[in-house]
């Protein structure tokens, strides 16, 4: 990556590694950054955008947020996994999963470059994806907190899903209108290894997959984890 003929320059720069990680995303991206273990490490977006959310589910963060300047200062709280995931949201409507892993270096600056921030900082307010996005992103919302939505009807379920013989998958409620339908499972990891997962393998979990998320991306043996499913209905308006 670097092309560097000084050996001195080399040298100096190895102790700053991952001082800043500059990261390309788009809506729905799982991105994967180093975080210091000690340290406030910070998390911005690159030229004029601006963070609007960033959240976990668990509490695995210790946060504090810059609202003048968009961005948000944090790290690990006292307890949380070596690698966890959480969420960022920022002002183009998009909303990335962020993986951490901690490890003994000093505070971290991570940019996150939206790959539609040109197109929506020229036509701001008039892209025609955004309104949709902006209803998927409220609903993961909505399901991560198990909170009320207007619009949607909220249903208690209790239904086993055989996936994989290593795993019992239970959805629990779902969250559905004319477009979307929202579901929460619980995954159990009945083996007796951890059990990595990527959400990316959950696209293909069923039919119309536009989102998907999990609470951990690793479950020790006997341990639960939560899945968050966003679906499209079939015909439905995207505009």
């Amino acid at each position: 990556m670097f092309r560097i003929s000084v050996f001195l320059f080399l040298l100096v720069s190895s102790f700053n590694l991952f001082a800043v990680q500059r990261i390309q995303v788009k809506d729905g991206d799982q991105v994967k950054v180093v975080i210091s273990r000690q340290d406030v490490s910070r998390l911005a977006v690159e030229g004029k955008g601006r963070l609007k959310k960033v959240w976990s589910p668990q509490g695995y963060l210790d946060l504090s947020a810059d609202k003048a300047q968009g961005e948000a200062f944090f790290k690990a709280a006292q307890g949380a996994p070596q690698s966890f995931s959480f969420f960022a949201r920022d002002d183009f409507g998009n909303t990335f999963t962020v993986v951490a892993t901690q490890e003994s270096v000093p505070s971290q600056t991570i940019l996150l470059v939206p790959q539609n921030q040109q197109k929506a900082s020229l036509q701001k307010g008039i892209q025609k994806s955004l309104p949709y996005k902006k209803l998927v992103n409220a609903l993961f919302k909505a399901m991560y907190f198990e909170k009320k939505i207007m619009g949607y009807t909220i249903l208690e379920k209790n239904e086993q899903v055989p996936v994989w013989a290593e795993t019992n998958i239970r959805l629990l409620k779902t969250y559905g209108n004319h477009k979307f339908l929202g579901e929460i499972y619980e995954i159990e990891n009945v083996s007796e290894n951890k059990i990595e997962f990527h959400e990316s393998e959950f696209f293909d979990f069923g039919d119309q997959v536009i989102a998907a998320g999990l609470e951990q991306l690793s479950i020790a043996a006997n341990q639960k984890t939560k899945l968050y499913v966003v679906r499209r209905k079939p015909n439905e308006d995207r505009s």
